[in-house]
């Protein structure tokens, strides 16, 4: 029976770092065969580690260098899932533009033991800075969701937090993105899935379940941004609008299509921390505390059951894998034929791509050129806005273009602008009236020719933009 199950007690945040926890329990619906999952949400670190060690919690998703510090204190702990990879923003006020911006300046991070901490300090190490030296550091928060308000009222001029609160200070106009974490680290750990070793070592069958669910969960995430979105806004208090944007973006997308948690990434990340910050003075051995077991064989069975479930369907619903299945996704979704080409800007010291005819730019119309493309005729522009050339090809499944080039109609663009949560400007596209400013954008952007309408979108977006068509009603 469902009530003699014994009960697991999670504790979260209402961040994106911990989306994969409201995604497993909406998409089991909280029936799990082994255990009943009681969730709690606090909204500081403090609070939710100390209720870990205080046995009032049975799993946490706590930051990794808090978990390293649990563990150097000796408490019994095991880490057995990531939350997640990168997805970290330093969010300054308006006016700063750079690193050295911040000289003097009060920066709030959400832990001492937090990865933001730790990156921030190798990024100011990065142009011979000192992070402890010339900035004032504020660790922690009552509240982690009132961030954003700090920069209103001049509490600080910068902070280094999960999403989404960088994103609601830029939509509030309070706060830029000045960093993001995968350019300090690429592929980083940040937040991990921490259980009690008593419980994992006498009941790991609670444990295999959670964790299964919770990489199913990532790759739900992955396949369906817009729907773990929804799910997320309910549970988490924000708007769906928010956590789209937060978790789309070309900024700072953040990953949870791989939550192995490998211990030579926990290495790494200490060792940054002993040698930028003097977290701790010496380097411990985690091996006892990294447990990737669980995680492994939760991919494992990931693996079976996606092949099971695609095996007759000739297609997952992943993200498109090329552009050419990209194309025939967004045709499906139009019910007509697209005419799209593919961007690639070639920088001096690059070759210039085979098979492309070098013409001059005010030659013929953007129509005329793709009507000409999509029949077998690439073409190339050359000494355009800095760069060596600009090619216009045709699509193929072996092209790697930067951006994707659409040719739409009114309707069409009515559609897309829905979904373009990845703008900067309210989601509507701005018109570039210039053609060569229009082409070398690696930005969305938005051209007109007469009665016809052209959309460049970075081929990052354009699969974004592909699954959000896809899953909307």
């Amino acid at each position: 029976m469902k009530n003699e199950l014994p009960t697991l007690k999670i504790g979260y945040l209402p961040i994106l770092d911990h989306l994969i926890l409201p995604i497993a329990q909406h998409n089991q619906n909280n029936q799990f065969e082994k255990f009943e999952l009681k969730s709690k949400e606090y909204l500081n670190w403090e609070t939710v580690s100390k209720d870990l060690v205080d046995d009032k919690l049975d799993v946490a998703f706590l930051l990794a260098p808090l978990a390293m510090e649990l563990f150097r204190q000796k408490y019994s702990l095991k880490i057995v899932l990531l939350g997640h990879r990168e997805g970290q923003v330093l969010v300054t006020s308006p006016l700063i533009n750079h690193l050295s911006g911040l000289k003097g300046k009060t920066i709030h991070l959400p832990y001492k033991f937090s990865t933001h901490h730790i990156l921030l300090a190798q990024a100011f190490d990065a142009e011979k800075k000192n992070l402890q030296q010339d900035t004032k550091i504020v660790f922690g928060y009552d509240n982690i969701k009132m961030a954003a308000d700090e920069l209103v009222n001049k509490k600080t001029d910068a902070f280094m937090l999960a999403e989404p609160m960088g994103t609601e200070a830029v939509k509030r106009k309070i706060g830029k993105f000045l960093k993001i974490s995968q350019e300090i680290l690429p592929h980083h750990i940040d937040c991990v899935l921490v259980v009690n070793k008593k419980l994992a070592d006498k009941k790991p069958e609670i444990i295999q379940e959670l964790v299964d669910s919770f990489v199913s969960a990532g790759a739900f995430i992955n396949a369906y941004p817009r729907q773990a979105a929804e799910i997320g806004a309910k549970v988490f208090g924000w708007s769906t609008k928010i956590m789209l944007e937060a978790l789309t973006h070309h900024r700072s997308h953040i990953l949870f299509w791989d939550l192995v948690p490998r211990l030579e990434d926990f290495e790494q990340l200490q060792k940054i921390a002993i040698d930028t910050i003097n977290l701790w003075h010496e380097p411990i051995n985690l091996s006892e505390l990294v447990n990737a077991e669980f995680a492994h064989e939760a991919y494992r069975k990931l693996v079976i059951n996606t092949r099971i479930s695609s095996k007759d369907r000739g297609s997952s619903n992943t993200l498109p894998t090329n552009t050419i299945e990209a194309i025939s996704c967004l045709e499906s979704i139009m019910g007509k034929p697209s005419i799209a080409v593919g961007i690639s800007r070639i920088e001096f010291g690059h070759r210039y791509p085979s098979q492309a005819k070098q013409i001059e730019l005010s030659q013929e119309s953007l129509t005329s050129l793709l009507e000409k493309i999509t029949l077998n005729q690439n073409f190339l522009f050359s000494n355009i806005s800095g760069l060596k050339a600009l090619a216009l090809v045709k699509l193929n499944k072996e092209s790697n273009p930067d951006s994707i080039l659409l040719q739409i109609n009114d309707e069409e663009l009515k559609k897309i602008e829905q979904f373009l949560t990845i703008s900067d400007k309210n989601h509507q596209l701005e018109i570039v009236k210039q053609l060569d400013d229009f082409l070398v954008s690696d930005q969305l952007a938005k051209y007109k020719e007469k009665d016809k309408i052209f959309l460049i979108l970075p081929w990052k977006s354009f699969r974004f933009l592909i699954l959000q068509l896809e899953n909307s009603d």
